[in-house]
Parts: C-alpha cells; sequence; structure tokens
C-alpha cells in the first residue's frame, strides 16, 4: 500500500475515531486510537523530530483556534477532560490527526496558500457541520455566522500549517 493511500484511510479513521467516539460518550477512543496513528506515522517519516514538532504545533493551534470558536459561540464540542472554555482533548486529537496529512496527502498544497485557504475555509465548517449531525458537537444560532467563523479559522490554520510543514520540511533531520 503506497504511503498517500495509507495516510488518507489512516486520517479517515481517526476522523471518525474521534468524532463518532464523543458522539456516544466515549470521547477517549479517539484520542487513543489517533496517538496510534501517529506513533505510525512517525514511524514511517524520514524526519522524525520534525513531524513531531509539527504535531505538536497542531495540536497547539487547535487549542488556540477551537477554544477562541468556543468562547465566540460558534460551536460547542461534547466534552472530555478539558473544562470550557477550552477545546476538548478529543478535539485536539483531530487537529493532531489532521497534522498528519500536512507532508502525504496534502504536501501538493504546500506553497498554494489561498488554495489551501480557500480549501480550509470550505471542508473546515464541513467537517464541524459533519461532525454535529454525527452528535459529536452542537453548531450555534445563528449557523451561517458560525460557519463563517469557522472557516475563518481554517482559512488562516490550513496554509499557515501547510507553510510551517514546508518551511521545517526544508531541514530534514
Amino acid at each position: 500500500m503506497s504511503r498517500l493511500l495509507l495516510n488518507m484511510i489512516a486520517f479517515q479513521v481517526g476522523w471518525f475515531s474521534c468524532v463518532l467516539g464523543a458522539a456516544r460518550g466515549h470521547g477517549w477512543l479517539g484520542p487513543i486510537v489517533v496517538f496510534g496513528l501517529i506513533v505510525l506515522h512517525v514511524v514511517l517519516s524520514k524526519s522524525r523530530g520534525l513531524e513531531v514538532c509539527l504535531l505538536v504545533s497542531a495540536v497547539a493551534a487547535g487549542l488556540v483556534f477551537d477554544s477562541l470558536l468556543v468562547v465566540m459561540g460558534a460551536f460547542s464540542p461534547k466534552r472530555l477532560v478539558l473544562p470550557s472554555p477550552l477545546t476538548t482533548l478529543w478535539m485536539l486529537a483531530l487537529w493532531a490527526n489532521f497534522a498528519t496529512t500536512l507532508n502525504v496527502s496534502l504536501r501538493r498544497l504546500q506553497g498554494h496558500g489561498l488554495v489551501a485557504a480557500g480549501l480550509g475555509a470550505v471542508f473546515g465548517p464541513l467537517a464541524y457541520y459533519s461532525g454535529e449531525r454525527l452528535g459529536a458537537a452542537d453548531i450555534h444560532d445563528p449557523r451561517a455566522a458560525s460557519l463563517l467563523l469557522i472557516a475563518v479559522a481554517w482559512a488562516v490554520a490550513t496554509p499557515a500549517l501547510l507553510l510551517l510543514a514546508r518551511r521545517w520540511q526544508a531541514y530534514p533531520t
């Protein structure tokens, strides 16, 4: 199996584990699955140290972005571990899971900031909406304004994380 296909499948497994686990009251399930996927990802990586730094940076960005979205009233994830208004552990696992794609399945977007911003603005809110439909979160009214806030957050986060991945890959360990 190619690394690209493995990365795409692993991302989907991680996403569904986090979202469905949280929706069914097992918010710990996703972070455990994602941790295993991260170990596999790092083992397969040529630049393990930089990949770990990228994962930690994405989780830090997720803590800031999602916590701000919670504070601004855009959405409420099902709670696990971290107190409100901080985002939840399973949401942070989603950010780590996303980071595993930055140098593999999303690598071609590195250096294409506007395209990455546009895709982030579309697929970020779509992921939150899907998570809501599966029962893992609530997007608050007015829905259009909340989805717009999520779109803006992902339009910033996606190219920023891809830029970080690209810069760090210029210095392989």
